[in-house]
């Protein structure tokens, strides 16, 4: 026990004997300062063995009275040690354990104890069994380390103590994924072990520690040397705890290691001895996790969830004083990625967050796993963004190895060093003029040592810096391959659209000539059939270039006034066709005031057709409703504006994928409705580049209202652009008989064109050259009011 430790390290000088002091304290006729005095003596007395049972039931019992006794007539140098006895009363109740282990340190501050570093057993305990933050005491627990060591002598009883200390303190370290640390602390307990030729319960645990900890570190090889070395151990000392525990150990080293036979040797040892021998339930379902960790590399993924489901259920239950730990979500996120569930396993690793990212292997399974959800999702930037946490992860731990493996071959040095130091007082004690040859042979030697040493760490140095060298390129390599893979997306659309849309354009205008030349009733059927194919096309074909555009970030809003009721009345004119064709209303709740603001009109317009034309769509009777609000906010305004339709409505747990690009809400939308899943997408940019927001509100089978809100400079009416009707008007008389090049190498586009500008404008005189060069020809030779001209086809000289 701690106290019991305790009081074995610490000596007052007293000459009372047990009995005595007893006999003083439990006389309740004696004066109660007399009576606090022999209890207060009596817990500094070492005369006893620590920890001794017939000692704690003696004593512990009046520690609360000797308490309350201290209290009453101000003996505050006595409350630190009083409280740290009251401890042992409190039974196993953490409440009042912790409230006494803060007593402690309060009452210690107070009496300004030094010559009772009992505050930091105080801290041990706040930490280990109060759950405290290491962080917040570590500073004063190890300063009363520090002063409990300064009263400690080279006694092996004061070592022993000293040993179990450092043990403990390892753990704690260890317990908070402190590596580094832990790994001084119980290499020291273990110095101080085989110093005192201690092979027991501490130096066993001890080894089994340092194997977890290179376990966790990817030192495998390391690992197995101690915990082979601790299952001997346990063996001999026929100790079944620790046999069961380094079973439990050696096992999960087999399984990082893939050694799957070995794994399953030992975890089945494991499982029986904490079942069945220790009857240790917590011990019991730790084995567990690991022997579905085994199953997950035997490929059976059901079994491993299956046993997973059973420690969870188990940590459910009360007073089971079991804690989930990180390694059974990784194994869960295993089993569910062999199950081709990856969004149950990025779920499951998102229940513990990157603690401890330095030091703790299971941040590398954790972002190894992630990076292979999210390649099978098709989601490649997070895939790119979890591996590269992946490889700062794996280069941390190959430098701490590195360090590690630097620190043990000093740690060696160091202890030949002694011993040749030892050897050398030695021999100048047998033989003075033996001394100067035995110096130079130690400083020989020790200054090659120290030469290895160094050899070593700069070998090791390079070593880790080539490897971080190599990880960066491969960084720098996948990041600009993922640049190149989009900016060919990019062009791959862009030229993709233009070859589309060109034989489109001709089959468009084409049809759209021929409508015009009154045709033949069954002539008219199949060219409005065609009409309606090529413009659906197009609107394909617009979609994907808008949401490549917006994408590649090369959509620059325009900045100019506009009238918001003009636009929404066009709006509805375009779209009031589509609207009695499927025999519905098309409404709208305008302000009576006119609104004039500064901004992109053609996008507004655009954000509109998209989410009317939606409503539209996936309505088959009733109305769809524009309604528009103004929201003042300073010299500004909040155009907020709403869709409403009567349809078919979305299912909630559907609502999050609406606005992601080639998605719809079912998976048989298009083949019912049409589309391409890119309009509410397309929709949702636009708002996000004005700085507004947009959202859905819905009810299966009522209909939906789809929001967003822009914020727009209010503009003065009469900056107000010239009205596209007023241009019209004009248009024709206004461009009469004027002569056109028109420069163009596909034919029928030729044929469209010409057409479509001879309907338009009276007297018009139209001159085709098929390429550049020919144009630049025509133009020296005569004078055209306008030139048309392809963007791209061949011989293009247009300088």
């Amino acid at each position: 026990m701690l106290v019991g430790m305790l009081f074995t390290s610490i000596a007052y000088g007293q000459s009372r004997t047990d009995e005595e002091l007893y006999a003083i304290w439990s006389d309740s006729t004696k004066p109660e300062t007399e009576r606090v005095d022999a209890y207060f003596e009596r817990v500094n007395l070492d005369t006893l063995p620590a920890g001794e049972p017939e000692w704690i039931k003696k004593w512990a019992p009046g520690g609360t009275e000797a308490l309350e006794l201290a209290i009453k007539h101000d003996k505050k140098g006595y409350l630190p040690l009083l409280y740290m006895i009251s401890i042992e009363a409190c039974a196993g109740n953490q409440e009042c354990m912790c409230t006494a282990a803060s007593k402690v340190i309060e009452s210690a501050k107070v009496a300004n104890a030094a010559k009772l570093p009992i505050t930091f057993w105080a801290y041990f305990i706040l930490i280990e069994q109060c759950k405290v933050d290491i962080s917040a005491v570590e500073a004063d627990m190890l300063q009363e380390f520090e002063k409990f060591k300064r009263i400690l002598s080279d006694a092996p009883a004061d070592l022993e103590t000293l040993r179990q200390i450092h043990a403990s303190i390892g753990e704690v370290y260890l317990n908070k994924n402190q590596y580094p640390k832990a790994l001084a602390y119980l290499r020291e307990s273990q110095r101080i072990s085989e110093k005192l030729k201690l092979i027991d319960f501490t130096y066993t645990r001890s080894n089994q520690l340092l194997s977890v900890i290179h376990t966790n570190t990817g030192n495998f090889k390391e690992s197995e040397k101690y915990i082979t070395k601790s299952l001997a151990l346990a063996h001999q000392q026929k100790d079944t705890f620790l046999l069961g525990s380094g079973l439990i150990v050696m096992s999960r080293l087999m399984l990082k290691s893939k050694n799957e036979a070995q794994a399953k040797v030992y975890i089945d040892s494991a499982l029986y001895f904490m079942r069945n021998v220790e009857k240790c339930d917590v011990c019991y379902h730790i084995a567990k996790i690991v022997h579905a960790g085994i199953s997950n590399l035997s490929g059976e993924y059901s079994a491993a969830l299956t046993e997973l489901d059973e420690v969870e259920r188990f940590s459910k239950e009360e007073n089971s004083g079991f804690t989930l730990e990180p390694d059974f979500f990784i194994e869960k996120a295993n089993a569910y990625m062999g199950l081709q569930r990856f969004d149950d396993a990025i779920r499951s690793l998102s229940a513990f967050g990157d603690t401890a990212e330095s030091w703790f292997r299971i941040p590398s399974d954790k972002y190894k796993i992630l990076v292979s959800a999210y390649e099978a999702k098709g989601d490649y930037k997070r895939a790119l963004e979890n591996y590269k946490r992946y490889v700062q992860t794996e280069d941390s731990m190959t430098v701490w190895r590195n360090s590690s493996e630097v620190t043990r071959l000093e740690l060696e040095n160091q202890f030949t060093q002694q011993q040749l130091q030892t050897e050398l007082d030695f021999q100048t004690q047998l033989n003075q003029q033996r001394f100067t040859r035995n110096w130079i042979l130690f400083l020989g030697t020790a200054a090659f040592l120290f030469a290895m040493g160094l050899y070593f760490r700069l070998r090791f140095i390079r070593k880790t810096q080539k490897l971080l060298e190599k990880k960066n390129k491969i960084i720098e390599a996948e990041k600009a391959k993922a640049q190149a893979s989009e900016r060919a997306k990019h062009q791959f659309l862009a030229n993709m659209s233009h070859e589309i849309r060109t034989p489109m354009n001709a089959i468009k205008g084409m049809t759209d000539i021929l409508i015009r030349r009154n045709p033949k009733e069954d002539q008219q059927e199949y060219l409005d059939g065609i009409k309606q194919s090529s413009d659906s096309l197009l609107v394909i074909i617009n979609d994907i270039l808008d949401i490549s555009k917006i994408e590649a970030g090369k959509v620059e809003l325009e900045q100019e006034p506009f009238s918001v009721l003009e636009l929404v009345n066009n709006v509805h004119t375009i779209m009031q066709f589509r609207a009695e064709e499927k025999g519905l209303l098309l409404l709208k709740e305008v302000p009576e005031n006119e609104l004039f603001v500064t901004g992109d009109a053609n996008r507004l317009r655009q954000i509109l057709i998209n989410l009317i034309g939606n409503a539209i769509k996936f309505t088959e009777k009733g109305q769809v409703t524009t309604s528009i609000q103004s929201e003042p906010a300073g010299e500004n305004l909040n155009l907020h504006v709403t869709v409403s339709d009567t349809g078919i409505g979305i299912d909630p747990d559907r609502m999050e994928k609406i606005f992601e690009s080639f998605e719809q809400a079912y998976s048989d939308t298009s083949r019912k409705f049409g589309g391409t899943g890119l309009g509410l997408s397309i929709s949702k940019k636009l708002v996000e580049l004005h700085g507004g927001t947009i959202w859905v509100e819905t009810e299966k089978g009522k209909g939906s209202q789809f929001h967003f809100i822009i914020p727009y400079t209010i503009a003065v009416a009469a900056q107000q652009a010239i009205l596209a009707a007023d241009l019209d008007t004009h248009a024709a008389n206004t461009l009469k008989g004027i002569r056109i090049l028109l420069v163009e190498d596909n034919a029928f586009n030729v044929i469209v064109a010409q057409e479509e500008l001879e309907d338009a404008i009276e007297g018009v005189q139209v001159e085709v050259a098929e390429n550049g060069l020919i144009a630049v020809e025509k133009l020296k030779s005569a004078t055209f009011d306008v030139i048309l001209m392809d963007v791209q086809m061949p011989v293009n000289e247009w300088i």
